[in-house]
């Protein structure tokens, strides 16, 4: 058989000689091998390919695949990966139309005229292949057809990009080396059924392996448990299908709970049932994702032939009554859809990064996955299976694009189109076979947006037939209703919650689902607590998936570039920009409205009692602790902890610990359920303040200044200015400015992109009128004796006669009170913003804030904000020198500790915390920089915090002792062990800081290196221990006085060995110093570098200068030379730069040394204090300065 090009484009034709589709089975040949998941019955065949890529059929080298054709010339390309990610073709995104919209007229079936193939060559050695085995390659994901040869020989073909293609290509390995090659169609007929909202992409996204399956093996396995009506007794039905040729066998089955065998049995038939009872079973369910541990084990007469293990979750998930129940209660589904996603390697996408996904959906109350819109790879599910999460698997089908509109209903697919029926039946069996076992897999989708028809009842019951365990789910019968029960579930997308309500009043048929909705493109998800208000209301409604998790973006050139910015066209742009976590996987403001809407506990709270509702299925809240925090005008004042005992689905009540006395002041009660530190629900309850005086209470005088254009207000310490025509213009504290543009009235805001789809510009366009054009009118002035009030008037174009009216109180201790109002008529009534614009300067990166946060909210999206003072800085990732890798990670382990939320997003790190409180933290490696930012923030953190492994440099003492002084409690600074008492607050003081050791250390090194003698004053000579002891050693003469270290060179200096190490070891900061003048020292010298693996830059510089140096890995040799010469040389870095300026110094002729700015970072008046010990040495801006310089020096 030859591969026949025509198949391509024909629907009937997706699978020729690919293998059944079975479960998935991972072999061991031992249970060595199984504990440690190293199987030697696979062989990957990830890595590099052979690659050549072909714009169309007429490029194909038809001999590719020949055993003797030489590919050795071909590029190279990543496998798995997809090919417009590696640099041929580009990647498209596309929502709903197909990648030819518009460039070809072609009609279901065809395929277009520019058809890109990439061909794929790689090789295996036969010695890879056990003995007595069949061998079978799979390709685990392929977009979106294959065609495969081994050895030059014709395999096989198939389309389906999101299930496993196998081949059984044991006759055709040959001994010695084989090859297999194959080509990727970017676009098939199968193409039509992948018309999903995602990046369209081709080539070999997933893993490719070999598999050798030995002649006595299990084929196939099925999985079911089945539960009493009290569900306390379970029975594991277990279904295997074993193969073998004529071979005595028996197989063992072993059933285990967490190591305890619970059960084990033997059979000799190759496909007979066996059961195993349980009584009071360990149920499965997201809250509580309980696993026993089937190990299945084929033995023949001369022993163990292969083991294989399956995680089994005994839970039932039917229709009781009309709903859907897991384990016999009422479930309500708070769910997402994800696509697998990664913004650098699109849909290939890795273990980790799901795993953090997963995780991240459990911490913010999300219980269930929808597999939007094909099945994922295999350990998604595994990962649902263990952390728990309920998963709609979805069949790879989608056709948006044939019937959105209604355009031509002729071209509308599968619908009731006969050719297409085979091939949708395909991919429903492979998904069920493949993902059968999984007991997170509660329901089955047979596909999304592909209209109705006969054809999607026929999957539906192809499926019934092949699983009775679990329902059946598809969306598009609200478009078409002739096969309504070809779904179990009624399922709609974007439905309001008023239309919603307004459904399930008419119709109690089937339970209902939105398995989209909330649009989460851009700045959204406004209004998510109407549908779970929803779910309390009605039992028929059972909750939905948030469209979607993750923003489809991807890097190129260090930019995150959305739809459009390839140059690709057709183009849906930004339309992929719609998850609750960004493209970075880091949180959007979004998640923390859905965390709160999702979680599984309600409060009450009033001033006497917190009443709990406990909505979770199987969890008694005993797991949790009660955290209630009273908070006066944002500061926390008392914290009480209690465990309170509320079984599931109950209530109770508890006390309001706090009273209130003074209620002139804000106070706020705030709840928390928490565990292992999480959060997993909230509620705040705000007490009325009864004497609404702003709180502000100051008898400081404040002075006006009045002239004709301005008003000028004045106190101690801070003065503000109005202008006349424009407002509020400048406020200055302490000296410093803090307004950059006047503030003004604001009606309008940046669109989002749900905005721009429902035309929001084009309705709410004058207010942006009103925004940027108000007139601005002075009223007047008014002062008190504390206080003084501007009055303002803006007069708003285009919205009648209606004014507003701005009121500034300016009080003596600088604070500013704003009153605005306005009274619009009944036609203009909506506006989108309502409040003051003005702009920072953009060198204010921390703000702190009172009010409702920590994130983003808004008045239909502040459900889950609290009011509070928050505190948030953002800065960038560390830079500075490039010396190496600076980690941070034990900064953030120790800000998570004390309770801040840290996240790195686009090269800038957000730090923020409401509150934080004392910890435990062990540093895993020892850090200046975690030491001393952990210490500052433990300071002011409420309890005890202790510092275990800190680093010990005299800075970090100098820190405390300065904290201390300001009222701080820090105690053990110098030691490796540092303990805090938190204090409330710090005050000011006056504290002279310690010399700078690094610099005192250059110093004395340039000494060493020019053979003169230098006082280096103002030092404390003990933090310089270990540079004085290495100039001791290669034979300079260290004198040492009270605050003074001398340092004489008047005889030829000696080798010696160095390695730089934490305080008090030789500092790494002085390395290159030590090595300018082990250069100019007698016989071979060797420097290691212990901290940063980038630190021997300046060592081409050096060499330039005449240096003899080596360096291998962390480690330079050094052979002294008798001089340096004067060369043009670069400042790599800081330390450097100073090292190489040294060098200069003991060099003959003259240096120039360019980019100077790392070294003005860190030397104060470098030039001057060199010049002063009788340095020839001068900064020079320009040419015509190095010339006169050059001259002086003759």
């Amino acid at each position: 058989m030859k591969m026949n090009n025509e198949w391509v484009k024909d629907p009937k034709i997706f699978n020729v000689n690919r293998l059944r589709a079975t479960a998935s089975i991972h072999r061991y040949a031992s249970i060595k091998e199984l504990k440690e998941k190293q199987s030697s019955f696979n062989y990957s065949l990830n890595g590099s390919w052979k690659f050549h890529y072909a714009t169309g059929f007429n490029q194909l080298i038809p001999e590719f695949s020949d055993k003797d054709y030489c590919v050795d010339h071909w590029d190279e390309i990543k496998v798995p990966g997809h090919i417009q990610l590696q640099g041929y073709g580009k990647p498209m995104y596309v929502n709903q139309i197909y990648p030819w919209s518009g460039t070809q007229q072609i009609i279901p079936g065809e395929i277009p005229d520019k058809n890109p193939i990439g061909s794929y060559v790689t090789y295996f050695d036969s010695s890879v292949i056990k003995d007595n085995v069949d061998t079978y390659i799979t390709f685990h994901g392929v977009e979106s057809a294959m065609a495969l040869w081994v050895n030059g020989t014709f395999v096989g073909y198939s389309e389906d990009t999101f299930t496993p293609s196998s081949f059984n290509i044991t006759d055709l390995i040959v001994n010695g080396e084989n090859k297999i090659a194959v080509n990727v169609y970017r676009f098939s007929s199968g193409s039509w059924l992948e018309d999903q909202d995602f990046w369209r992409f081709s080539g070999i996204f997933r893993d490719v392996e070999l598999q050798m399956v030995p002649h006595i093996h299990l084929k196939d396995i099925k999985i079911l448990t089945h539960l009493n009506e009290n569900y306390d007794h379970a029975t594991v039905e277990v279904t295997p299908m074993i193969e073998k040729k004529e071979a005595k066998f028996k197989a063992v089955y072993t059933l285990k709970y967490k190591d305890e065998v619970i059960g084990q049995k033997e059979s000799k038939d190759c496909c007979s049932p066996i059961n195993f009872e349980l009584d009071d079973p360990h149920l499965w369910s997201a809250e509580k994702p309980n696993l026993y541990q089937l190990y299945v084990e084929i033995m023949d007469e001369k022993g163990l032939v292969e083991c294989s293990q399956y995680n089994v979750g005994v839970r039932e998930f039917k229709l009781i009554d009309g709903i859907m129940c897991i384990n016999g209660k009422r479930i309500v589904f708070h769910g997402v859809n994800r696509h697998e996603f990664s913004a650098e390697t699109g849909r290939t996408v890795s273990y980790e990064d799901t795993k953090k996904d997963i995780l991240n959906m459990k911490a913010n109350n999300i219980n269930a996955l929808r597999t939007c819109h094909y099945p994922n790879q295999t350990f998604v599910y595994d990962l649902c299976d263990e952390y728990g999460l309920y998963v709609i698997d979805e069949v790879n089908l989608e056709t948006h694009g044939t019937w959105s509109e209604l355009f031509d209903k002729t071209h509308i697919i599968p619908d009731d189109k006969s050719e297409w029926l085979d091939i949708i039946l395909d991919r429903a069996n492979s998904m069920y076979e493949r993902d059968k076992n999984h007991p997170s897999i509660i329901i089955w989708s047979l596909g999304n947006e592909s209209y109705g028809g006969k054809n999607l009842y026929e999957m539906s019951k192809f499926m019934k037939q092949k699983d009775t365990s679990r329902l059946i789910h598809y969306e598009g019968l609200s478009h078409d209703r002739r096969y309504n029960e070809t779904s179990d579930i009624e399922s709609q997308m974007y439905t309001f919650a008023v239309d919603v309500e307004k459904y399930l009043k008419e119709h109690q048929d089937k339970p209902f689902i939105l398995c989209e909705y909330a649009h989460s493109m851009g700045n959204s998800n406004g209004a998510l607590f109407k549908y779970i208000d929803l779910e309390k209301k009605y039992s028929l409604y059972q909750g939905g998936f948030i469209w979607d998790y993750i923003d489809q973006a991807l890097y190129h050139d260090g930019k995150l570039c959305y739809g459009g910015d390839f140059g690709e066209r057709p183009s849906d742009y930004d339309f992929c920009g719609n998850g609750i976590v960004f493209a970075d996987r880091t949180n959007t403001p979004k998640m923390q409205e859905v965390k709160y809407c999702y979680q599984y506990v309600d409060f009450r709270i009033d001033e006497n009692d917190i009443h709990i509702n406990n909505n979770y299925l199987f969890t008694n809240l005993n797991e949790y602790q009660l955290q209630m925090d009273m908070l006066c005008n944002g500061n926390v004042v008392q914290t009480k902890t209690m465990t309170v005992d509320c079984k599931p689905l109950s209530s109770v009540v508890v006390e309001n610990p706090f009273k209130i006395n003074d209620q002139d002041q804000e106070y706020t009660v705030t709840v928390y359920l928490k565990k292992n530190h999480e959060i997993y629900a909230q509620q705040q309850y705000i007490y009325e303040v009864k004497n609404k005086t702003h709180n502000i209470h100051t008898t400081k005088h404040v002075d006006i200044v009045e002239d004709y254009l301005n008003v000028g207000v004045v106190g101690k310490d801070f003065n503000a200015i109005f202008s006349k025509q424009k407002g509020l213009v400048s406020y200055r504290y302490h000296q410093q400015e803090y307004i950059r543009v006047p503030v003004r009235p604001n009606f309008f805001r940046a669109a989002t992109n749900n905005d721009v789809e429902n035309k929001y510009g084009y309705r709410y366009g004058k207010w942006l009128t009103a925004s940027l054009y108000a007139k601005c009118e002075f009223v007047g002035i008014s002062k008190g004796d504390c206080s003084c009030k501007i009055e303002y008037a803006y007069d708003l174009p285009n919205l009648q006669d209606e004014k507003v009216h701005l009121v500034y109180e300016v009080y003596g201790d600088g604070k500013i009170i704003v009153d605005m109002s306005y009274q619009p008529v009944v036609s203009e009534i909506e506006m989108p913003v309502f409040g003051l614009i003005f702009q920072l300067y953009k060198d204010m990166e921390e703000v702190n804030y009172y009010g409702y946060g920590p994130e983003e909210n808004y008045i239909d999206r502040n459900k889950g904000a609290l009011l509070g003072k928050y505190k948030k800085a953002t800065v960038v990732l560390p830079g500075g020198c490039d010396i190496g890798c600076r980690a941070i990670d034990q900064h953030i382990k120790g800000f998570k500790a004390l309770g801040a939320t840290v996240e790195i997003a686009h090269g800038m790190i957000t730090a923020e915390a409401s509150h934080l409180c004392g910890a435990h933290i062990y540093l895993d490696v020892v850090s200046v920089g975690a030491t001393i930012n952990i210490m500052m923030a433990a300071a002011l953190a409420e309890g005890r915090t202790t510092i275990e492994n800190a680093a010990k440099e005299p800075h970090v003492v100098d820190l405390a002792n300065f904290l201390n002084s300001m009222g701080a409690n820090i105690k053990g600074a110098g030691t490796d062990v540092i303990r805090i008492r938190g204090v409330e607050r710090l005050h000011k003081t006056e504290y002279p800081i310690i010399p700078d050791q690094i610099e005192a250390g250059t110093f004395m090194f340039a000494a060493a290196a020019t053979h003169g003698d230098v006082t280096v004053k103002n030092v404390i000579p003990k933090h310089l221990e270990s540079i004085s002891a290495k100039l001791s050693e290669i034979g300079c003469e260290v004198t040492e006085s009270d605050d003074a270290v001398r340092v004489v060179a008047s005889r030829p200096l000696k080798h010696t060995q160095v390695k730089t190490l934490p305080y008090p070891g030789f500092p790494t900061d002085m390395q290159p110093q030590i090595a300018v003048t082990l250069g100019l020292c007698c016989g071979t010298s060797i420097v290691t570098e212990s901290i940063f693996e980038n630190r021997f830059r300046y060592v081409d510089e050096l060499i330039r200068m005449g240096a003899s140096i080596k360096v291998e890995g962390n480690t330079a040799i050094i052979d002294g030379v008798s001089r340096y010469t004067g060369a043009s040389i670069n400042a790599p870095d800081l330390r450097a730069g100073a090292a190489l300026v040294i060098a200069a110094l003991a060099a003959e002729g003259m240096s120039v040394i360019d980019d100077i700015r790392y070294i003005e970072r860190g030397y104060e008046d470098f030039p001057a204090k060199l010049q002063s010990l009788g340095a020839q040495i001068e900064k020079v801006e320009s040419e015509r300065e190095l010339q006169k310089f050059r001259l002086k020096i003759g």
